[in-house]
């Protein structure tokens, strides 16, 4: 299933493949954490609480 990460503000940061929500926290962090140039997201999602929406399908973008 397509988990999302959430900022603060509730928009989408990234999103990742996982089996629940704690596979998609795990992943998440991995992706958030491997450069300096995601750490103001890591940061911003972990304030946010470190929110996750399960998504069952990706939109069409317009």
């Amino acid at each position: 299933m397509l988990y999302t990460a959430l900022d603060r503000n509730r928009g989408p940061i990234t999103t990742v493949i996982a089996s629940n929500e704690e596979e998609a926290r795990e992943k998440i962090r991995e992706q958030l954490d491997r450069d300096y140039r995601r750490q103001w997201y890591l940061r911003e999602w972990e304030e946010a609480g470190e929110p996750v929406i399960p998504r069952r399908r990706l939109e069409k973008r317009p």
